[in-house]
Formats: structure tokens, C-alpha cells, sequence
């Protein structure tokens, strides 16, 4: 069986440039992007505000003389979040073009890559969920 036989037989992917990115476009790309992590602070700013946020000692901190305190601080939160989202993601990103800019006929993804982005992600949403819940657990500002 001869090489072009071969080559005939093997799937034909596009290779022209231009702003498409697998199904998605750049602008579309850049959309999730951003948007993604500014809908998680939207969500939960507005849980935030609406005193729905799930908080030891709740009570104790949205009490009007300690509301716009917690409030402010948890947007910070929310805002860090939404930028360790966007980091996170863009690792991911970065991980897939890198995997279809090796082998565009059957990119594989480099499993220990994605491993410690994932697990300096999970460390950090770890760390995150500790701090709030050291910061809110005590009753004390």
C-alpha cells in the first residue's frame, strides 16, 4: 500500500487561517472567555447582596452595621474568583492549541499538563474556600 494511498484515506482538516478556532470563532472565544467568569461574579454578587450567600454566622454578618463591609469584601472575593476562573481557563485554552498545533490530524492533550493546571486550580479554589470560611466563621471583623 503506497503512501499517497495512505495520505488519500487519512481525514482532511482545514488549515487556512483565518478567526475560526475549532467550532468556536475568536469573538466567540474570547465571549466565554470573559463572560464566563463575570457571570460567576454576577451570580454571586447578587447572592451577596440579597443576603443569600451561604455564610457561617450569617446572621452575625450581614447585620446592618457589618453589611456593606461583607458585601464589599465578598465582591472582592467574587472578583479573585472570576479572575483565577479566567486564568484557569486560559490554561486550558493554551493546553488545546498547543495539543492541535502538534498533531492536527489527531492532537492529543498532554495529560500532565492538564493535571497540574487542574490541581493548581482545585489548590487554589481550596485555599480560597478556606480563607472565607476562616474569615466567617469567627465573629470578629
Amino acid at each position: 500500500m503506497g503512501k499517497e494511498k495512505l495520505n488519500a484515506s487519512a481525514p482532511k482538516r482545514r488549515r487556512r487561517p483565518g478567526p475560526e478556532i475549532g467550532r468556536l470563532s475568536q469573538t466567540s472565544m474570547c465571549l466565554v472567555m470573559v463572560g464566563v467568569p463575570i457571570l460567576l461574579w454576577a451570580l454571586l454578587s447578587f447572592a451577596a447582596r440579597r443576603q443569600k450567600a451561604k455564610i457561617p454566622n450569617a446572621s452575625y454578618w450581614f447585620a446592618a452595621s457589618r453589611r456593606g463591609a461583607t458585601v464589599r469584601f465578598l465582591f472582592t472575593q467574587c472578583a479573585w474568583f472570576g479572575v483565577i476562573s479566567t486564568v484557569f481557563l486560559g490554561c486550558v485554552f493554551w493546553l488545546v492549541s498547543a495539543a492541535n498545533a502538534g498533531a492536527p490530524a489527531h492532537p492529543v492533550l498532554e495529560p500532565r499538563q492538564m493535571h497540574v493546571a487542574l490541581g493548581a486550580f482545585l489548590a487554589v479554589v481550596a485555599t480560597w474556600v478556606t480563607v472565607l470560611n476562616m474569615r466567617f466563621s469567627r465573629e470578629t471583623a
